[in-house]
């Protein structure tokens, strides 16, 4: 199912750039927002001394846009493409497909309970 558009506002697009942009590089920066005559919003993403290191222009719809460098930025896609929550899924199945093994093997579902 495809998901349905949001209307993101200029800090949540400022929070999902910050975290995109370290993502990233892994470089710490901070972010301000500022919304456009044409609706768009810039992210411009400065280092700890205030310098310029990228900047985001972004369809607030979307959470898509381009960077300085004219690369295409998903923000709302950030993080989604991690294995750590399948990982974690699939210990979680062989954990307890284990302990019912286990269980089985031990006879306690032939024992009688007094």
């Amino acid at each position: 199912s495809a998901e349905t558009p949001k209307n993101y506002t200029a800090e949540q697009l400022c929070d999902m750039a910050v975290k995109d942009y370290q993502v990233k590089t892994g470089a710490a920066v901070t972010g301000t927002a500022e919304t456009n005559a044409d609706g768009t919003v810039t992210v411009r993403l400065t280092d700890a001394q205030g310098q310029t290191v990228d900047t985001y222009h972004l369809d607030p719809t979307t959470g898509k846009g381009t960077s300085q460098a004219g690369t295409a930025v998903d923000l709302p896609q950030t993080g989604r493409n991690s294995a750590a929550p399948v990982l974690t899924g699939m210990t979680a199945l062989l954990l307890a497909a284990a302990g019912a093994w286990l269980m089985r093997c031990s006879g306690f579902f032939r024992k009688r309970i007094r």
